[in-house]
Formats: C-alpha cells, structure tokens, sequence
C-alpha cells in the first residue's frame, strides 16, 4: 500500500504513461514473404510524428531504406528501396507521441519462400537520456517551487500579514521553467506538432512573463500579486501536457492529476516558504510562528490528497505487484517511495515541532526540501520511462 501511495507522490509533473501503442504492423514481425514490400507500415492507437532512429537494414549488410520515415495520422511508413533481393531484414521504428515521448519498436521479415522466420538485427536506442531527465528535473522544479509560492502567498501569507512574501524565488523558479523549457521540446523531437511541445513552449511565454513580473516585485512589491497570477496559471501545464487528455482515457484522470499538481506544489512551496523565504528578524518571529501554524494544517491536508490521488495514479499505470521490481519504471518508484516515507517521517517531526522554536522547524524543513530534490529527480526519470502496465 506504500508503494501505491507514493507511486504518484509529487508525480505532478509529467504523465509517464505516455506512449502510443502499435496496432499491427504491415508485414508482421518475423513473416516471411513471397516478394518484397515498397514500405513498411506501422499503425498505433494514437496520432504520432517521425521521430530520429527509423532505420531498415539487410542483416549483415547496409541500409535499405529509401528516403525519410512519414508519419500521417496514427500511421508510420518507412518507404524500401525498389526490387529487394532475397534475404532477411531489420526494421526499427521511431515515433514521438502526441506528449512527447519518443518510442521505438524492432521487426524482422524474411524475401523468398522456405527461409527460417528471420531474428531482428537493430534494437532499439531510445535509452533514457541525461538531457531528458536533467531538463524535466528542472521544468518540474520550477513549477512546483513558482506555483507553490504563489500558493502559500496567497493562502497562508497575505491573509494574516496583509502583504506579499518576497519574489525572488518564485522569479528564480519560472526563469528555471523557461530555460529549460526549450531543451524539453528539443528532447521530445516533436516541437510544437505535438500537444506537449505547444503546451511547453506556451508555459514558457507565461513563465518569462511572470518571472520578470516577480523580478520587479523584488523592488515594487505592487507587481507580486501579477508574479502569483503568472504562476497559478502554469498549474495546469502538466495535466495539459500529458496522457490525460489522450483519447480513450476516463474522465476522472484530467481532475485527479490536476489536483496531485496542486497538492504538491501547496506542499513544496510551503517548505521551501518557511525554510529560505519568510524573514526571519526577532520583530516578525510572531507572525512566522501563525504562518508556520496555519501551514502546517494545509500541508496535512495536501499529503492527505497526494496519496489518495497517488494510489488512483499507481493502479492506473501498474497492472501487477510484481511489476514493482520487474520493471525500470516499477523500481523507479520504489526507489521514489523510499524519499517519500522520509518526507513523511520528517514531516510529522516538523508537525510535532510547530508549538516551539521556530528555527527547530525551519532545520527539519531545510532536510525535507532536500529530499523533495531527491524526490523531483525521480519523477524525471519515472515518467521518461513506460508505465508498467506497458
């Protein structure tokens, strides 16, 4: 049950289970066929665009491929070059999917009666890489830490001390989205084609708006309240961006992950407030002490929603237990369920500690929000990964 409820921990940012499925493909892997085929043809359950990697090779010899793979629809030919002797050949297949995520698949088909079933030579490439991870890490850090803030500005702060908290990191969060925004694009080799990259490259206009908004709430603190606008409406960003709105999905996913979005930025923001942005002079230690008081009731109630919402995400994209240590995206979990029953072990203590110092909580904050690091890290990889259930 742990390792349902931290399956979707902080897993607001990118939906993993990302990946248009093959449907058939013309001819089918390891046929052996009378004549050659002008192309071969794959068919998904899902729209998807040319992706880098398609290839078609005679094994142990070179391409065959005639000209660029061309993807229409839910359907990727990759055209053959005229006349193909007999023998046996490799075909890898590359797409990106409408959110982004690049999947490839192998397949083998023998020219001439009477051969064997021929075995694919190719594999697959689309490892995960370092610039995928390293740049949804830092898109993702950057929402949840902009949005947080805004958050706790707006609900916790403002109400009691009739003033903004200061800006500058929620400016240092959306500058984070906007930088890495592009290479996030570049990464899914879809750009703008896509639902993901469109929606990528619109939260970074948003993001470079309101990161120069809070900039300038560093020295007018009017401009705040425009900074925490911009913020807020980046929330959407990764239910916008991901599988829910993929056809064939039930309805309740677009809410469900919207409010895992909001449940961990509420928390993430609030602990990165109290530990490095409320002030911390002995004139406003009271005003602290009722912000780290009402927060912490608002931050039980987000944990609460995170792993209700997290077990519904867990059970959606899991289709058996053993698929926990059976597959990458399974032990990507575990690995994140392990930072997530920290946090929670840390924030009981933090919670236990409201009622004394205030610098007792802001040190269990401070170790919180490096495991949160940990934690944001992991979900980089996690949904770079399919979802066990695939």
């Amino acid at each position: 049950m742990i390792a349902l409820v931290a399956a979707a921990a902080l897993v607001a940012a990118a939906r993993a289970d990302a990946h248009a499925d093959v449907v058939v493909t013309e001819p089918s892997d390891r046929t052996v066929l009378a004549h050659a085929p002008a192309r071969v043809v794959v068919r998904f359950d899902d729209d998807v665009r040319a992706a880098p990697g398609n290839a078609a090779v005679r094994n142990g010899d070179g391409s065959v491929l005639r000209g660029k793979a061309i993807a229409r629809g839910k359907t990727l030919a990759l055209p053959l070059r005229p006349r193909l002797p007999k023998g046996d050949y490799s075909v890898r297949w590359s797409i990106v999917s409408d959110d982004g995520h690049v999947s490839q698949g192998v397949l083998a088909f023998g020219v001439g009666l009477g051969r064997a079933p021929p075995v694919p030579e190719l594999r697959p490439e689309n490892d995960v890489g370092v610039g995928t991870v390293v740049s949804r890490w830092i898109f993702l850090a950057g929402l949840l830490v902009s949005s947080g803030l805004a958050l706790f500005d707006l609900v916790v702060w403002r109400p009691i001390a009739r003033r903004g908290i200061p800006t500058g990191w929620i400016a240092i969060g959306m500058a984070a989205m906007f930088v890495s925004a592009h290479g996030l694009v570049h990464e899914s080799h879809g750009g703008s084609a896509t639902r993901f990259g469109l929606t990528v490259n619109i939260a970074s206009a948003v993001a470079a708006t309101g990161a120069a908004a809070a900039a300038i709430a560093i020295a007018d603190r009017s401009a705040g309240l425009f900074a925490d606008v911009a913020a807020l409406l980046l929330l959407p960003v990764p239910t916008v961006a991901g599988h829910a709105l993929d056809s064939g999905r039930s309805w309740l996913e677009v809410p469900v992950d919207f409010v895992h979005v909001v449940a961990a930025a509420v928390w993430i923001g609030g602990l990165l407030a109290l530990a490095v942005v409320l002030p911390r002079s002995e004139a406003e230690r009271e005003l602290v002490s009722a912000a780290i008081r009402r927060f912490s009731s608002l931050a039980l109630a987000a944990v609460v929603v995170l792993a209700l919402t997290g077990i519904v995400r867990a059970l959606a994209e899991l289709s058996a237990v053993s698929q926990l240590w059976t597959t990458g995206y399974g032990r990507a979990i575990l690995v994140k369920t392990g930072l997530f029953v920290a946090l929670l072990g840390l924030g009981y203590v933090s919670r236990a500690q409201v009622r004394t110092a205030v610098e007792r909580v802001r040190a269990t904050v401070s170790v919180e929000l490096i495991l949160v690091i940990g934690v944001i890290a992991a979900v980089a990889v996690l949904t770079s990964l399919r979802p066990g259930r695939r």
